[in-house]
């Protein structure tokens, strides 16, 4: 399938849906486990085609399960997703929630590569809310990290959401650069 395919995606997690509840599956260890995975990724999906009502009762889904679980990496899986839903949606106090808590788990937990992930959705919604400073801050925090780690898989996103942040803030030079990088990074991931 095509980078893209929500739909296809979706399918793929529905048959994972249908195994849910079979324990074993769930016992993965330190790995966010199927049934979380399945569900906040649907939430994702959902959100992208602008389906978001039936995202949030994936989102429920995968909250729910993660905090039976009671396992903080599980809880970052669940609402990482759910967060992401409620940014796309531009329901801002729900996804500043969600996304808090998650990037607050990575922190506890020492989970650096999801710290990366997540971040850049609560430094999106930072900007939304009027709080440049904070935005900027931890943006640049992940895009610095990121580089230092060599995870520039999401860096272009990481780089708008600063620029972003930037010219939201008046800072257009700042906001200039940010663009120049992230379209160079598409040039470079698209080669």
């Amino acid at each position: 399938r095509s980078q893209g395919d929500f739909k296809g995606g979706l399918d793929c997690f529905r048959r994972v849906h249908a195994l849910s509840g079979r324990t074993e599956l769930d016992n993965v260890g330190p790995l966010i486990p199927p049934s979380i995975h399945a569900y906040s990724w649907s939430a994702q999906c959902y959100a992208e085609l602008g389906q978001f009502d039936e995202g949030i009762v994936s989102g429920i889904e995968a909250r729910k399960i993660a905090e039976s679980l009671d396992r903080p990496l599980w809880l970052f899986g669940a609402y990482r997703g759910f967060g992401l839903l409620y940014l796309r949606k531009g329901d801002l106090k729900p996804a500043l929630s969600l996304l808090e808590t998650a990037v607050d788990v990575c922190r506890e937990v020492g989970a650096g590569t999801y710290f990366q992930v997540v971040a850049p959705s609560l430094g999106a919604v930072y900007t939304l809310l009027g709080r440049t400073d904070e935005a900027i801050g931890l943006l640049s925090q992940t895009v610095e990290e990121s580089e230092a780690r060599g995870l520039m898989s999401l860096q272009a996103m990481r780089l708008v959401y600063l620029g972003d942040a930037h010219l939201t803030a008046g800072s257009l030079d700042e906001a200039a650069e940010c663009a120049r990088k992230a379209s160079s990074e598409i040039g470079r991931a698209h080669v």
